[in-house]
């Protein structure tokens, strides 16, 4: 499951061609490039969390 880069829907099937949910085209380049945006800003988030609760 990956996130639609048009909706912002989290369950968008990661290697569809389309969202189920808006019915807009996702190339897979995007789709990578938006996973990997949405997983990093969770990261980067949980980190400095972190490092403000716990430094």
């Amino acid at each position: 499951m990956s996130i639609c880069p048009e909706c912002h829907t989290l369950d968008k099937n990661f290697f569809a061609p389309k969202c189920h949910a808006c019915n807009t085209e996702v190339g897979f380049l995007m789709q990578c490039a938006t996973s990997l945006v949405y997983t990093a800003t969770w990261a980067v988030g949980i980190i400095f969390l972190l490092w403000l609760f716990l430094g």
